[in-house]
């Protein structure tokens, strides 16, 4: 091991005298492995990678993590500098070794100016040896916002790690199953799990705490089935009151409505034309441009994407192939079919967890829920079978910290919990709790402190209280909406809720307590005809 290094280090001298003047003139540099890159322009700041060197052994994973020298976290690309031979490294971090044992490199390239990069070295081996990865390598919260970590040990019998703060209690709290709670202070902090098997081994995971008025909303959408279009609308950031600024042709009558993680892409899906349009979102006005169509199965009913923002899944209500997956293009937004899974009869919510590991469906007409598990290179899903539900469950949703699972029910006026098993993704039923009439869409708060369910036939919206230990819904009673809600949804900064009214033609609005959890209307405002969907978003190039 130390013969390579020495021998990589005479490359690099070589490389920054005479053997790379050229691309030293090119400005394209070379990073010293894990150390700090000298070439970027001026004023860049320089990056490096930890850890600088690892050993592992083939097929295992490592976490991986970028740092600015002066303390910030920076937005950087990874890349494996031997390509696909080398292994595969996620967007956030987490290395995958390949099969064959060599020596690899590990490349950070800082997205403010792609010429300062940093390089670590991994040495892949045959014998076991232990190496820690967590995941995610990053998440943002609001402060108070919960999250659940999870921690892989590779290549030991022990799979237990024990859990700490960084920061200590400045930086929030986190218990021995990788519960992670915010503080009220915004900051950026850092999770570590550490192997009880061998304590030098260990990953660390950044979480980014913006105060809420950073993740206040800017810009919001709304499918209209019988107009066959989109609303578009600018938030308030104060209040959350949205004016409508706009609205762009769909599909034939447009159901569901999603936003993808980055906030750079819409994508309307056209129940009565079985394809999703794709738009961009103008960074500035909030203003779409359409981007083309994908296909999708017959009448689609809901759409969701993985964390990452790679992977999107259609949920499809007439379909034979119940869920479409598809890969999202970093640049254009545009959707490519990877593959379809199958799922109960009338397949019409679909929700992934937070970590991108596990989808859960809503099966409308068998009264139960298919669970799956995300390949995470891929996207596809692996059915895990299914648990029974309520009459007609219609919606899904996944409490923030992937702990708790949430189904609505439109024929039995009710809402059930469930236990995610972190290991399987599998659920276990842990409560019921009574809704109003048709209890057509649930959502939960960033924080996971409080539950939302709009319900259409009594026109008004349940509020619950989250137990954060147990999971279990405690009601605290309803408020009144428009008429026929139909989709609700809540901002990021956890301060507002958005409810689309299907017979009053407009979007209600309402604040939320961030105390108690309870609603205060705000206002309505004029959307286009049906809206079925609504969504709200940050925009681009935000937290």
């Amino acid at each position: 091991m130390k013969r390579v290094i020495v021998i990589f280090f005479a490359v690099v001298l070589c490389g920054l005298a005479a053997c790379s003047d050229e691309g030293r003139r090119e400005g394209t540099g070379v990073a010293p492995i894990g150390g700090d890159q000298v070439d970027g322009g001026e004023g860049s700041v320089p990056i490096r990678v930890t850890p600088g060197q690892t050993v592992v052994t083939t097929g295992t994973r490592q976490t991986f993590k970028a740092e600015r020298t002066d303390g910030v976290d920076p937005a950087v690309r990874w890349e494996v500098q031997e390509g696909e031979s080398g292994g595969s490294i996620s967007p956030d971090g987490n290395y995958t070794a390949p099969v064959t044992p060599g020596i690899y490199h590990i490349v950070a390239v800082s997205l403010e100016d792609p010429a300062v990069r940093a390089i670590a070295e991994v040495e892949v081996v045959t014998l076991p040896v232990v190496s820690v990865a967590i995941e995610p390598a990053a998440v943002t919260l609001p402060p108070g916002g919960r999250f659940r970590f999870a921690a892989t040990v590779s290549a030991s019998d022990q799979a237990a790690v024990s859990w700490e703060i960084e920061e200590g209690t400045v930086g929030g709290s986190i218990d021995s199953d990788g519960n992670y709670t915010a503080p009220a202070a915004p900051g950026t902090y850092h999770v570590v799990a550490t192997s009880v098997a061998d304590p030098t081994k260990r990953a660390e995971a950044t979480a980014e705490v913006f105060p809420v008025e950073a993740l206040a909303p800017r810009f919001a959408y709304s499918t209209n089935s019988a107009s066959g279009d989109v609303s578009i609308f600018s938030v308030n950031p104060e209040n959350g009151a949205l004016t409508q600024i706009g609205s762009i042709p769909a599909g034939r009558d447009p159901y569901p409505i999603g936003v993808d993680p980055t906030g750079r892409f819409v994508y309307a899906g056209n129940f009565a034309s079985n394809d999703i349009s794709i738009y961009a979102i103008d960074p500035a006005t909030g203003n779409l441009t359409a981007r083309g169509s994908a296909p999708t199965g017959a009448g689609i009913y809901s759409i969701h994407f993985d964390p990452s923002g790679r992977f999107a899944y259609s949920a499809n209500e007439n379909a034979a192939d119940d869920v479409w997956i598809y890969r999202i293009d970093p640049e254009s937004g545009v959707l490519t079919v990877l593959g379809t899974a199958d799922a109960g009869i009338s397949s019409v919510s679909v929700a992934i967890d937070p970590l991108g590991r596990f989808a859960y469906v809503a099966n409308y007409s068998t009264n139960n829920v298919s669970m799956y598990r995300v390949d995470s290179e891929s996207g596809l899903l692996t059915r895990l079978g299914e648990i029974g539900a309520g009459r007609a469950p219609i919606s899904v949703a996944v409490h923030p910290s992937g702990a708790f699972v949430y189904v609505s029910h439109y024929d039995s006026d009710d809402v059930w919990s469930f236990r995610v098993d972190p290991a399987t993704g599998r659920l276990t039923r842990i409560g019921v709790v009574p809704a109003g009439g048709q209890a057509f869409s649930i959502a939960v708060d960033p924080s996971g402190r409080f539950a939302y369910v709009a319900n259409s036939a009594t026109n008004d919206i349940s509020i619950y209280r989250i137990d954060p230990e147990s999971g279990t819904l405690s009601p605290l009673g309803a408020i009144r909406g428009g008429a026929g809600p139909r989709s609700i949804t809540i901002d990021r900064s956890g301060r507002f809720v958005y409810v689309a009214n299907l017979n009053s033609n407009n979007l209600s609005i309402f604040s939320i307590d961030q105390t108690t959890g309870l609603l205060t209307p705000f206002g309505q405002v004029a959307a286009g005809r049906q809206p079925r969907s609504v969504r709200v978003t940050t925009g681009p190039n935000r937290p």
